[in-house]
């Protein structure tokens, strides 16, 4: 098992010699249009702000910790966090290895450290021009208890644990040894392994294993032997936690922990530079910071091109002789005849009509999808990046459908055999 964990920390610090090469490659590979990549995107959770008391509240006092203690009132802006942890999968494509002691691409990623974790992040966001991170411990265990929709419950999800998390149910005792000084009785392996992110009950906001499976690392440093980091009865709004110390924020639990380390308000840490098969970790990013930059695009005839740099969809009318754009105060003409298509970067999203066929065509409207010159009883599909069918609507000509309620991604609508590719921002 020794010369096993050694290997892997081997060909993981090979990796990082040769990360240059492999980064260059990936790069090479990967785009922002990956679906691998786009599901990390789809699959972020908005987190809607307030405030919640953090620590050894009433459901954890019984096993709560000296360093939970004293609870005290935090306050925290609207954010998104990942509905899952980071896949092996989706590490393998940014990064190009697999560090993991368990191996499965549907299994959460570990053996992973604070540092490496930042690595991927910052290839991701090269990836896509977001701008994901860690959380930070106070999201992690807002997001943990449901936020503004919680029910106090002592784990993520519920107050039976079984219910919510992987974890070390056989309450195996690691300290017991038998006569050669080896553990008198060997784990089951069918408990002690990470399992597929989202087998279990999620929480109030949609979150799955926060509490076991692995823990996740946070932002934040912290140095509880010196006295640091401990909380104070001060009230705090959008807390960030220490600069440096001597360990990061490790939170939720994980298969070989028992009950008490996979509470909410359960608080552990490690060394930046140190990995575990234990701990992975799940991505987190702020509203403000959900889309990429975006520019419209607007191709004439004559194969040139118009582009003007947007903050968020525009309006845009299409007209027999005229296309109206409305965006930033300021409304753009273009004329039908001339024009070929209108498009955003990164994301092809408009389609003009050809005046010598009679293909439908779609318009952006705020969070409006309208498709125009449908035919008649033409059904309009609205799926998500995973292929799976989230709304289906019968209509002739012209019919608006909303995105409104759905999250911040990729989509694609589908309208008389014809596809588009749309950023929901």
């Amino acid at each position: 098992m020794k010369a096993k964990k050694l290997l892997t920390r081997l060909i993981c610090a090979l990796t990082v010699l040769w990360s240059p090469y492999l980064r260059a490659q990936t790069e090479d590979i990967v785009g922002a249009d990956n679906p691998i990549v786009q599901k990390l995107r789809h699959d972020m959770v908005r987190v809607a702000g307030g405030t919640f008391m953090m620590g050894a509240t009433e459901e954890q006092v019984d096993e709560a910790q000296v360093c939970e203690k004293p609870v005290h009132a935090v306050t925290l802006s609207t954010f998104l966090i990942g509905k899952y942890e980071v896949t092996q999968q989706q590490w393998q494509t940014i990064m190009g290895y697999n560090p993991s002691d368990n191996q499965g691409e549907t299994l959460p990623v570990e053996n992973v450290t604070w540092n490496e974790c930042h690595e991927f992040i910052k290839r991701l966001n090269n990836l896509t021009g977001c701008h994901f991170r860690l959380p930070s411990e106070a999201e992690w265990e807002y997001a943990a208890r449901g936020g503004v929709r919680s029910q106090r419950y002592k784990y993520s999800g519920s107050n039976n644990i079984d219910n919510v998390a992987w974890y070390d149910y056989a309450h195996f005792d690691w300290e017991q040894e038998g006569e050669d000084g080896q553990s008198s009785v060997l784990p089951s392996a069918e408990i002690y392994h990470t399992h597929s992110v989202g087998e279990k009950t999620s929480n109030e906001l949609g979150l799955f294993d926060m509490s076991g499976n692995v823990g996740e690392w946070c932002n934040d440093w912290a140095d509880w032997d010196n006295g640091k980091n401990v909380y104070t009865e001060d009230s705090v709004t959008d807390p960030k936690g220490l600069s440096n110390g001597t360990v990061c924020v490790v939170r939720g639990g994980s298969f070989l922990d028992q009950e008490q380390s996979c509470r909410v308000s359960s608080r552990s840490g490690m060394s930046p530079d140190s990995a575990s098969k234990t701990i992975g970790f799940r991505l987190a990013l702020d509203v403000s910071a959900t889309a990429p930059s975006l520019q419209l695009v607007v191709v004439k005839k004559d194969g040139t091109e118009s582009r003007f740099p947007l903050n968020r969809y525009p309006k845009v009318c299409v007209m027999d002789k005229n296309i109206l754009i409305e965006s930033e105060g300021q409304i753009l003409t273009f004329e039908t005849e001339n024009t070929e298509r209108i498009y955003y970067e990164p994301y092809i999203v408009t389609n003009i009509k050809n005046n010598e066929t009679d293909e439908p065509f779609i318009t952006i409207n705020g969070k409006d999808v309208v498709l125009n010159n449908l035919t008649a009883n033409a059904t309009v599909e609205i799926y998500d990046i995973n292929g799976q069918l989230l709304r289906s609507v019968k209509a002739s000509q012209i019919v608006q459908m909303s995105l409104a309620k759905y999250p911040v991604g990729v989509y694609v609508v589908k309208a008389n055999e014809k596809t588009f590719k749309i950023l929901n921002r």
